[in-house]
């Protein structure tokens, strides 16, 4: 709508402007050089004669003042003086500040005029329209010769110094009748007939092919030609008036300047493609957000799946929190439980301690019984060496002591050697008493007790067991795997020595029978050895009752002791040795009994270092149990967390659904915002394609823009003119006026020229004045 109406404001300005004659005077300047040209045409418009009319003035006065002009016969038509002429130059001399002058020319007109008559449809001469009648046209036809060539948006084109020309003649009423004046205008009163025209010459061959045929009611304004129909009757030829000026100072700057209107359709042009770009990025942009909304939605969806298994897992965490609180308090009174059995544990080591200490005791007292024995042997008969050899068999076969059988077995052989103890006491007895045949009896008891060992150490080493490869391997690989190997292998060689005390408990057993045959030999130097046995059954009770002690030791040690078999296999095996050196013969019997006190001591020494271990295990498990109480205690605030974190999940899991709803009516509105940008971008290119381009890209715009370019480049060129004849060097304003007309007479002429002496009002001021209405 602002286009349509800035080009019929265009339009209007445009044809006022080039209707209209600049010819208000401007501000009076310091120099001014107003030059009036009058000029006498033939009939058919060449030029008869001109004279010229010139108004100077200075505001600093007239006095050695430079002019310029190709005037011939200056004459000073308000004063005496005359100015010195050199050729064009001129210098006046005059008191005042003005000075009128005027001269003669024969310069060509930058307006010319070819005038052709037609009567009743002939061409005609003016001279034979004298006294005619008929049916006359006049045609006039302008040339302005003032023109240049411009460039325009790289396009050169033509243009004119703009000459507005008024063309007019007064017919009277009595002679002329039906006048047509197209473009024109026609003004009658009682007598007369004024019929004017303003003419642009030159102007329509600059505009007309830019502005075209939808600008052609401008163009047509832009004369020409001019043509003159009427009915002549009777009368004479008209004469022909023209008024012609270039001056366009009464133009205000405003009125052709389209540059901002240009410049708004140029921004409006740059906005719309701005506009068109935007919506491509837009729906561009809403096509990606599209995509990533989908993205996001399936991804959302694995997320929330991921939520949903997290909160089932933490309700999983939260009850095997609560299974490994219950264990924790489960393992908080196993540990306790732990600790009274270390407690009995380590009590039990005491006591095997100490019962190898008395078993140390009662060795030595052995040991100097067997010495006793061992003084007296020289004494024995040859049934003694045998009972000697049957002990020494007896003392080898005991030489091994495996820790396992010596848990499962020393029951049994407490009761053996209590049971050899009153064998040997009835022994004794008899052998005092002289009773041999109770002694027989009582060596045949201990003869099976030594049986019944042995065969109870057979079964134990008929069940050893070894490690395999793989599993020495395996062990390898753990911190204690080399000390659990080394005392399996221990074992073994102690099973190994087991089953040759077996042997051994059998080669006793026929000892004692040996010895049984032996003392139907030796009866008479019994009484002799009865001391002797004394200390030895003294011996044998003791150790009996020691070992007794050292049993219930084990007993107790067997139920709580595991990691610590090896040790006492190794007090066992001193014992055993112990054993075996006491029966080694009775000829050795106080080397063996040493021995086994010896053997005794390292058991003592052996239950020493396990009673220390088991105290120092003792004295590090509330370590243990503190250590548990607070795994306990964080197994309760682990219960707590899980709690805490199951609960959380589902609220997690509550609002992630209602988030999943959200991003899915987002990805919904994603879509409906992806096909509506595109609508709107497809809508702002039909509006540009069939709105915008077609004015910002209008060939008509165009040519309207161009036209204003070149009117600003002819109103320069208008603006840049000078004096017809000439103009001063030091002159700030200047205006040059045509007047003409055809065959007038001199003295209308003269009485033209005195105008500017006697002002009045003129043909001319009546034509302008016409066109002012």
């Amino acid at each position: 709508m602002k286009f349509k109406k800035n080009h019929k404001i265009t339009a209007c300005v445009l044809s006022a402007v080039l209707a209209c004659s600049a010819l208000t005077p401007a501000f009076a300047a310091s120099v001014r050089k107003d030059e009036t040209v009058y000029a006498t045409l033939n009939g058919d418009g060449t030029v008869a004669h001109q004279t010229v009319s010139d108004w100077l003035h200075s505001d600093k006065g007239l006095t050695n003042f430079a002019d310029v002009s190709s005037l011939q016969d200056i004459k000073n038509l308000k004063g005496d003086e005359t100015p010195t002429q050199n050729g064009d130059a001129l210098t006046w001399n005059v008191k005042g500040n003005d000075v009128y002058y005027q001269g003669t020319t024969d310069q060509e007109m930058p307006v010319q005029a070819k005038i052709t008559y037609e009567l009743d449809g002939k061409q005609v001469e003016a001279k034979d329209l004298d006294g005619a009648s008929g049916h006359l046209v006049m045609h006039v036809k302008l040339t302005n010769k003032e023109t240049k060539e411009v460039t325009v948006d790289g396009k050169s084109y033509t243009i004119c110094r703009p000459y507005f020309t008024v063309v007019g003649t007064n017919l009277s009423t009595d002679a002329f009748s039906n006048i047509k004046a197209e473009n024109g205008k026609v003004e009658s009163d009682s007598t007369n007939q004024i019929v004017g025209f303003l003419a642009m010459p030159g102007m329509k061959s600059t505009y007309a092919d830019l502005l075209g045929d939808k600008f052609s009611d401008l163009t047509d304004m832009m004369l020409d030609d001019v043509t003159i129909e009427c009915d002549m009757n009777n009368g004479s030829v008209p004469t022909l008036y023209f008024a012609c000026a270039s001056n366009l100072g009464d133009l205000k700057e405003s009125d052709l300047d389209l540059d901002e209107e240009f410049d708004q359709l140029d921004e409006l042009k740059d906005a719309t493609q701005q506009l068109i770009d935007g919506a491509n990025d837009l729906a561009d942009g809403c096509e990606t957000l599209n995509d990533k909304l989908g993205e996001l939605t399936s991804n959302y969806i694995v997320f929330n799946d991921g939520i949903i298994d997290a909160t089932s897992g933490a309700g999983m965490l939260d009850n095997g929190a609560a299974q490994l609180a219950s264990g924790m308090r489960t393992l908080t009174l196993g540990a306790q439980k732990l600790a009274n059995g270390v407690g009995q544990l380590d009590d039990g080591a005491k006591s095997l301690a100490n019962g190898a200490n008395s078993a140390n005791a009662g060795a030595k007292k052995l040991s100097g019984g067997l010495s006793t024995l061992d003084d007296n042997s020289s004494n024995l008969s040859a049934g003694s060496k045998k009972l000697a050899k049957g002990l020494n068999s007896m003392a080898e076969a005991l030489e091994s002591d495996d820790v396992q059988a010596l848990f499962s077995g020393s029951n049994k052989m407490d009761s053996s050697l209590k049971t050899l103890s009153s064998s040997m006491d009835q022994v004794v007895d008899s052998l005092s008493t002289g009773d041999i045949s109770s002694a027989k009896s009582a060596l045949a008891q201990i003869q099976s007790g030594a049986k019944q060992v042995g065969s109870g150490l057979h079964s134990i080493a008929s069940n050893k067991q070894s490690l395999s490869e793989s599993e020495m391997a395996e062990l390898q690989t753990l911190e204690s795997g080399a000390s659990i190997i080394q005392k399996f292998q221990t074992n073994a060689a102690l099973i190994d020595k087991m089953e040759g005390l077996a042997d051994n408990l059998d080669s006793i057993a026929s000892a004692a029978g040996q010895v049984s045959d032996g003392l139907d030999e030796t009866a008479a130097q019994m009484s002799k050895l009865s001391t002797a046995l004394n200390q030895i059954d003294a011996g044998l009770n003791e150790a009996s009752s020691k070992y007794s002690t050292m049993n219930a030791g084990l007993q107790n040690l067997a139920g709580t002791l595991g990691s610590s078999v090896s040790q006492l296999q190794e007090g066992a095996t001193a014992l055993d040795s112990g054993l075996a050196k006491y029966t080694a013969g009775v000829s050795s019997a106080a080397s063996g009994a040493a021995e086994l006190a010896k053997g005794t001591g390292t058991l003592a020494d052996g239950a020493a270092t396990l009673s220390g271990g088991i105290s120092e295990l003792n004295g590090q498990v509330p370590t243990l149990t503190n250590g548990v109480s607070q795994l306990n205690d964080g197994a309760s605030s682990l219960k707590d967390g899980t709690g805490d974190l199951s609960a959380g999940m589902k609220s997690l899991h509550a609002a992630s659904g209602q988030v999943l709803d959200a991003i899915q009516q987002f990805d919904d509105a994603g879509t409906q915002l992806k096909d509506g940008s595109g609508e709107l971008r497809d809508g702002i290119v039909k509006y540009n394609e069939e709105g915008i381009s077609k004015i910002t890209d209008n060939e008509d715009l165009t040519n309207i823009r161009t036209a204003a370019k070149l009117y600003e480049k002819q109103k320069d060129y208008a603006q840049n003119s000078e004096c017809y004849t000439g103009t001063p060097k030091s002159a700030t304003e200047t205006s040059t006026k045509f007047i003409m007309r055809t065959s007038v007479e001199e003295k209308q002429e003269k009485q033209e020229v005195k105008q500017e002496e006697q002002p009045k009002e003129t043909l001319w001021d009546r034509i302008k004045g016409l066109f002012g209405k």
